[in-house]
């Protein structure tokens, strides 16, 4: 794969205990929870991802399948609580995977290459407030995605710019007050079929995937 991700992840387990050492420990949610919120309500998560790309179907100028091995990715989120159990953010995204087989294969063509992905979204979430330090969350998001794709199997390298969706869920846990561990899940696919250009004829392909996340998130 042309792009690594590993120290995004890095990064998050080097910030979460430098995170923890800087606040007071009578200072944590659960006691009183959201009536100890901080008195902003804008903040920031990073996040690492395993990636699973689904597998995708291929037709146009020659018809076939891929499949691809687990990737990583990562995203950079700013945003808002608009109450105390809604917000909105704008989240950055990048991810990439290898293909692991596709068919049939063109004339002198192996079955390899990947698939880089770029974008933007705009997210909304739900917080459900369980009086404690852990708080559930369900949301959605729409934005756009930048897919550069390298299909040596069909002979395309070329990239496509689509609108995308994403579904989201997961749980937060209020290590300390300003300071939050998130662990997510992401439904990730593309308004449309990317089109991409190859020696036999342009070539569409479905795309969508499922993400595993990771997050620090940090409310000013």
């Amino acid at each position: 794969m042309r792009i690594r991700f590993g120290c995004l992840a890095g990064a998050l387990a080097l910030a979460l205990p430098g995170a923890a050492l800087a606040q007071d420990s009578d200072d944590r949610f659960g006691a009183a929870g959201y009536d100890n919120a901080p008195a902003t309500n804008i903040y920031v998560e990073g996040r690492a991802a395993l990636t699973l790309l689904m597998d995708q179907d291929v037709s146009g100028g020659i018809d076939g399948d891929a499949s691809f091995d687990p990737g990583f990715g990562g995203s950079l989120a700013v945003g808002y609580h608009v109450f105390d159990s809604v917000r909105v953010e704008l989240e950055a995204v990048a991810g990439g995977s290898d293909i692991d087989t596709a068919s049939p294969t063109t004339a002198g063509r192996a079955g390899t290459g990947d698939t880089i992905t770029m974008g933007g979204f705009v997210n909304g979430a739900y917080d459900i407030d369980t009086g404690t330090a852990f708080t559930p969350y369900v949301g959605g998001g729409l934005g756009v995605l930048r897919i550069d794709a390298e299909y040596g199997a069909f002979g395309a390298d070329d990239e496509d710019v689509m609108p995308a969706y994403q579904v989201l869920t997961g749980v937060s846990w209020h290590v300390v007050r300003q300071t939050a561990l998130t662990l997510g899940y992401r439904y990730r696919r593309t308004i449309g079929d990317p089109r991409f250009d190859a020696p036999s004829g342009a070539i569409e392909t479905d795309y969508g995937s499922h993400g595993f996340q990771i997050g620090l998130r940090y409310r000013f």
